[in-house]
């Protein structure tokens, strides 16, 4: 079964990244709950720059969630370093056990 993620409003789905079918993006005014438990309801992987998931992921399962801590970088640096990694991102979402994966411009840490 392939996955199927849920970009939290503070991500952009403009990038062409994230413009692939299994991707969506949830409604701006969606708050933090209605977020999670669509996400949860449809089983969908929550990506996300919000620190507020990673304390939900770290509490309650699923979803899982993948948090970007890489700052603020330029469009064309980020669709750089996803091209990079998203591969990486996805081989430690197999895992069964894991439910949050911090993204960091240098690392991942899962949890």
């Amino acid at each position: 079964m392939s996955k199927r993620f849920l970009l939290d409003a503070n991500l952009s789905s403009r990038s062409r990244h994230w413009q692939q079918p299994e991707f969506e993006s949830a409604p701006d005014h969606w708050d933090d709950h209605t977020v999670w438990q669509y996400a949860a309801a449809h089983n969908l992987i929550i990506v996300t720059k919000d620190v507020d998931f990673e304390e939900r992921a770290l509490r309650y399962a699923p979803p899982q969630v993948v948090r970007f801590c890489t700052g603020n970088m330029r469009r064309q640096v980020f669709r750089a370093f996803l091209s990079e990694n998203w591969a990486r991102i996805l081989a430690v979402l197999d895992q069964p056990q894991v439910r949050l994966v911090r993204v960091y411009a240098d690392r991942l840490e899962v949890t």
